[in-house]
């Protein structure tokens, strides 16, 4: 959908390719999904990003624009999404991963408009890993000393490392198995 959406917000703007900015637009118009609630979480609407294209690219007469027209850097951030879904172990690429893989490409028009906007590219990115429940949240962070970003991210939010536990001497110790 956040591709069509992209389509479509290129072809209203009378643009005449689909570049980065317009994937940022259709992100926020992908309605209930981990892309569109991180961007929404720091200041990112629709409407503010249009305007900003508006001001910075300009307007024309809606478009022809296809899916075909899409920029060397699009291509590049869809290319990237595809790594981004493998590292974190999913097997479809949704919005969050196109999300990550625009935000790794500093230097791009979507970037600036989130910069223009007030927000924080980091911000965000630890808002989908937040979301994903990759990265615990600030209230689970301070009761939880578990580590995540690992190889098994399942495990780390949701199992107890019985290893750490015991070298931090937080395990009972073993009555009648002092040789062991």
């Amino acid at each position: 959908m956040a591709l069509n959406f992209a389509l479509q917000a290129a072809r209203e703007l009378g643009h005449s390719y689909i570049g980065t900015e317009h994937l940022l637009v259709g992100l926020t118009q992908t309605e209930e999904s981990v892309a569109q609630k991180a961007l929404s979480d720091n200041g990112i609407t629709v409407e503010g990003l249009v305007s900003r294209i508006a001001e910075s690219i300009g307007t024309g007469a809606p478009s022809n624009v296809s899916g075909q027209d899409m920029t060397p850097r699009m291509k590049k951030i869809l290319e990237q999404s595809y790594s981004e879904a493998r590292q974190l172990g999913h097997n479809m690429i949704g919005t969050e991963h196109l999300l990550l893989a625009l935000l790794k490409e500093t230097d791009c028009k979507a970037v600036e408009l989130i910069d223009a906007e007030g927000a924080d590219v980091r911000e965000i990115a630890s808002g989908v890993l937040e979301l994903l429940g990759i990265v615990p949240s600030e209230s689970r962070k301070k009761g939880n000393s578990k580590k995540s970003g690992g190889k098994t991210p399942g495990l780390d939010q949701y199992g107890v490392d019985l290893t750490e536990q015991a070298r931090e001497r937080k395990v009972d110790p073993v009555i009648g198995r002092s040789n062991e």
